[in-house]
């Protein structure tokens, strides 16, 4: 259930793994993009320690949407860029000429594309820093602008995408992601990162049966690949 004291509408449109359309406040962002034809095979040895035998990520299922199918983008949250599945060959296509917010290593990799871009005066980007291995520096961010209001705690109304964050050094599951969200005392959870890619444990059907055992199922927002959905 959406607050009440959020004044602004947010919709999401979920494109594959950690793909999103976010249009919140009148500025259409685009999350980790990631638009490669699927099946398809990447090596990630490269990612990995010294010496480990050849090891490869597979992707299952391609995005809903096409790169030409996507409304004009005004800027890309990239959590992290050296991760197939959080930026491929494609999504990186999308990063010419636009604003990209993503960590300072990212933005040395992507150079000579922008790193981190103001998107309006009135618009706060904060970055969280995240833990994930193996590879390069990871963020999240939250996103906050006077027009969605203050909540009844006096506190200003914030979006949060949490990029590719753990709380301990292993794969997250949904229990994992139920604690913070009860930590941070939230309304809504959006889960976009669990399909698509073999090396995910947890696919939708086993994260719904989580979330009704940690009994927060009644504010889960299930997306529909492709589909625009209002979630506040």
């Amino acid at each position: 259930m959406a607050p009440p004291s959020f004044q602004t509408p947010v919709h999401v449109t979920r494109i594959t793994t950690a793909t999103a359309i976010l249009e919140v406040g009148g500025v259409t962002f685009i999350t980790d993009p990631v638009f490669g034809e699927a099946p398809a095979e990447y090596e990630i040895t490269h990612l990995m320690s010294e010496g480990t035998q050849p090891m490869f990520a597979k992707f299952m299922d391609g995005p809903a949407l096409k790169l030409q199918d996507l409304p004009i983008i005004d800027a890309v949250l990239l959590s992290h860029e050296d991760h197939i599945d959080n930026l491929d060959f494609e999504g990186r296509r999308l990063l010419d000429g636009r604003r990209v917010i993503t960590t300072p290593d990212g933005a040395k990799n992507l150079a000579p594309r922008p790193g981190v871009a103001t998107i309006k005066s009135d618009w706060d980007i904060t970055e969280v820093p995240c833990t994930h291995l193996p590879g390069g520096e990871v963020t999240g961010f939250i996103l906050r602008t006077e027009a969605f209001g203050m909540s009844p705690d006096g506190m200003p109304n914030a979006v949060y995408f949490t990029g590719d964050t753990v709380l301990m050094p292993i794969i997250m599951g949904g229990k994992d992601a139920a604690k913070p969200f009860r930590q941070l005392q939230e309304d809504i959870l959006v889960p976009i990162h669990y399909e698509s890619w073999h090396h995910f444990t947890q696919f939708g059907t086993e994260l719904r049966k989580v979330f009704e055992e940690e009994g927060i199922s009644d504010k889960i927002c299930w997306l529909e690949p492709g589909q625009k959905q209002r979630v506040i």
